[in-house]
């Protein structure tokens, strides 16, 4: 997932914290981020004996379709992953496939595997929006992951104007994510600009460059 770029001290001093401990759909200065949520324990014993409780004693194979040369490491990462599950017993296999196909199957509910490795686009700086915006839940055109259950908490947290209870409600529903392990939570990546010298104005708004707002020195 992707963090939000932090404005002041003490909300990066919050992220440097966590940065290692990501174990939910938000980054720690997202609205919605719930830092009661605690990372999933390393427990590959537990892990392997849930695979039988399942019945698949003899171990489970399935697909993850992925990009690479994308996402930072993101090769590594693919790796590394496909490594850690095979020590419990889980064959991953990787088909990889370019940026517009795997928006267009993401998008359009068209995975051919068991699920992706990809950025879960948190930089709104709004846990909220990418389950809106990102077929993380049951609105859009092909939604990848559909909860009956939590879904109407999606959809009081996106109609209210208060923002006290929508940061309520969002944090009820990363928490609720997090319960029913929705994803396997990585790690945040952080989104960095690099400016010339010569820019006099620079203001990024969730994550998007304002080239209208820009300004220049003259030299």
């Amino acid at each position: 997932m992707s963090a939000s770029k932090y404005q002041d001290a003490e909300a990066f001093s919050i992220y440097q914290k966590a940065r290692d401990l990501i174990n939910e759909g938000a980054t720690p200065a997202a609205v919605g981020y719930a830092p009661d949520v605690k990372p999933y324990p390393y427990d590959p014993d537990r892990a392997r004996a849930l695979l039988v409780e399942a019945g698949y004693e003899d171990g489970v194979s399935f697909v993850i379709e992925s990009l690479a040369g994308v996402l930072p490491n993101d090769a590594a990462i693919l790796q590394q992953i496909t490594s850690d599950v095979l020590r419990v017993g889980m064959k991953m296999e990787v088909r990889l496939m370019t940026y517009p196909q795997l928006l267009e199957r993401t998008i359009m509910g068209r995975l051919q595997g068991d699920g992706f490795l990809m950025d879960f686009t948190n930089r709104y700086a709004d846990a909220l929006q990418p389950l809106l915006n990102t077929n993380h839940a049951c609105t859009g055109p092909g939604p990848w992951f559909c909860d009956p259950v939590i879904q109407p908490v999606i959809d009081k947290a996106e109609r209210t104007m208060d923002i006290t209870e929508r940061n309520r409600l969002t944090r009820e529903i990363v928490t609720y994510y997090h319960d029913v392990a929705q994803s396997l939570f990585l790690f945040p990546v952080v989104g960095l600009d690099a400016v010339h010298k010569r820019v006099k104005t620079w203001v990024p708004m969730n994550d998007r460059l304002m080239y209208h707002l820009v300004e220049l020195h003259d030299r």
